[in-house]
This record gives C-alpha cells, sequence and structure tokens, in this order.
C-alpha cells in the first residue's frame, strides 16, 4: 500500500502523542514537532504508511532519548488484558464454531492499539465481542487454506491484543505448527518477545521475531530468517494495519485480521472506517482488478 498526502498530518499527530507518553516537557514536545517537519523532506509517497510513520517515531527517539515510551502501557494492557482471558476462553467453548469465534476475537483485540487512539477499556472490548462480525469475511478460503498448510505463521501486532490471539493459536494448533511471530525491538505498543513472555504466548506457540523494529513488517526490512519463515509458511495471518500496509504486495497466501482504524486503509480493505475484516489477499487483489 503507497502513502497519501492525509498520512502527513497523521504522522506529525502520531509522534506527538509518543512525545506526550515519554515526557511531559511542553518545550520537548515543540522541538519533536519541529523535528519531524524537518524530517518530512524524505517522506516518499511510494512507500508504505507504516514505513513512513517511522518519520515520526524516529524523530521522538532523537530528541527524547526514550525508544519504547510506551513500555508501561504495554504491561498495563497485557495485564489487563490476561484479568479478561478467562473470559475469552468460555466464549470460544460456547461458539458453535469455535475457530471462526477464535478469529472474531483475535480481530476484537485490534481495537488494542495507542497508535490510533489515546485511551482504552479492555473490558469494554470483550463486553463487545459477541455481536462482533466481519465486514469482509474470507472463512471459507481460509479453512480451504488451512487444510493444506502444515505451518501457520502469524505477525503480531499489538501487547494486550496479544492475550486476544491465544484462542486462536490454541485452535489452529489443532490442525498445523504455528508460529507467532513479534517485534525484535520495541515500536510503538507492538508485541515484543518481552510481551510474548509476560501473556504466555510463548508456551503456546514457537515465538520469532520479524528481525526489525520497524511498524509493520517490510519485506525489504526484515531479516532474511523471517522472510524465508514467510516463503515457506503454507498459511499466513497478519495482525493490523501496519502488516496490512507492508505485506499487502505479497503473493503468499496471507489472511489479514484487523480493524479499519483509517478511512484510506479501509478504501483498500474494502470496507468502511470502523469495520472489521478477515481478508484473503489474493481474494482482495482479485477483487480489486475486476474493478
Amino acid at each position: 500500500m503507497r502513502s497519501f498526502p492525509e498520512c502527513v498530518p497523521c504522522i506529525i499527530d502520531q509522534g506527538l502523542r509518543a512525545a506526550r507518553i515519554a515526557t511531559d516537557d511542553e518545550r520537548i514536545h515543540e522541538e519533536v514537532v519541529r523535528e519531524i517537519v524537518r524530517r518530512l523532506k524524505h517522506f516518499d509517497f511510494s512507500l508504505p504508511p507504516a514505513v513512513n510513520s517511522m518519520i515520526g517515531y524516529d524523530a521522538v527517539a532523537a530528541i527524547t532519548g526514550d525508544r519504547d515510551p510506551f513500555r508501561a502501557i504495554k504491561r498495563e494492557h497485557n495485564e489487563a488484558a490476561l484479568a479478561v482471558e478467562n473470559d475469552l476462553n468460555k466464549i470460544v467453548k460456547r461458539a458453535s464454531d469455535k475457530l471462526h469465534c477464535a478469529l472474531r476475537l483475535s480481530c476484537a483485540g485490534n481495537v488494542i492499539d495507542m497508535g490510533t487512539q489515546k485511551s482504552l477499556d479492555i473490558a469494554e472490548v470483550v463486553d463487545n465481542v459477541v455481536g462482533l462480525s466481519f465486514a469482509v469475511d474470507d472463512y471459507e478460503e481460509f479453512l480451504e487454506s488451512l487444510s493444506r498448510a502444515d505451518e501457520v505463521l502469524i505477525v503480531a501486532d499489538n501487547a494486550g491484543e496479544i492475550v486476544f490471539d491465544k484462542p486462536l493459536v490454541r485452535e489452529l494448533s489443532r490442525h498445523a505448527r504455528v508460529l507467532y511471530a513479534v517485534k525484535s525491538g520495541p515500536i510503538l505498543d507492538d508485541a515484543t518477545m518481552e510481551d510474548a513472555e509476560q501473556t504466555g504466548m510463548n508456551r503456546l506457540a514457537t515465538v520469532v521475531t520479524t528481525g526489525t523494529s520497524t511498524i509493520g513488517a517490510p519485506p525489504k526490512l526484515v531479516s532474511d530468517e523471517f522472510r524465508e519463515l514467510v516463503e515457506r509458511a503454507g498459511l499466513i495471518i497478519a495482525k493490523g494495519q501496519g502488516n496490512f500496509e507492508t505485506l499487502d504486495v505479497l503473493p503468499q497466501d496471507i489472511f489479514f485480521i484487523l480493524k479499519a482504524k483509517c478511512p484510506l486503509v479501509a478504501g483498500q480493505m474494502g470496507v468502511r472506517f470502523g469495520e472489521m475484516g478477515l481478508i484473503s489477499n489474493r481474494k482482495r487483489l482479485r477483487r480489486r482488478r475486476a474493478e
């Protein structure tokens, strides 16, 4: 996915929000904004929004000296999500189609994102889970791909959300080996190995890293090891907007699970702003070519 002019003010807004989390010093907030504006001369519209977003977060790190301003928030989100994990498991246990329910739970967890929102009530997320549905639901294609896969690679998104992925990992493990990919280092509130260990994901799946601390999983920036995992995986599940923006060009059998938190991304997904999707990338590309 390429970037759009609307991405520019969003980068400034995201960077300022991260700066305010890193420090209360308003002078530093102003300096961060000036630095972001200076770096925006390198903005490349051919790159995904997720990659261009690093302009803001790199500026925050350079000015504040803090490369992980979201560390405390991530731990809080993990703890809050773990507190409702039994409720999530009960929802799946009662479902007539446990796998589809686990996919919807996983998408419900995608609401947890400090890059696009200022506050979060995880209990409220759980309360609303049962009524959630996919605006685009490529479940039949998903089942067909899963039936052929010996190995499933899940490319994770955020801390907290990782707990909402655990029921899905359990259901998928009945069919194939599951690899769960997290970031190699901190960026925004994205899940890292530390989050996998805090939430117990490392006891359910083989946890690997993308080899990068960049938003999403840009094919040119991930490690050779991760690139090989992507190429060999029989089925890939990519969570969240950053992964959608950076992996949508790959030919592999990828299913995106996300909520549209940006109108431009919603248009690329084929949904309305705020809607959720379980989207086969191959089917999405066919739909777009037919339009």
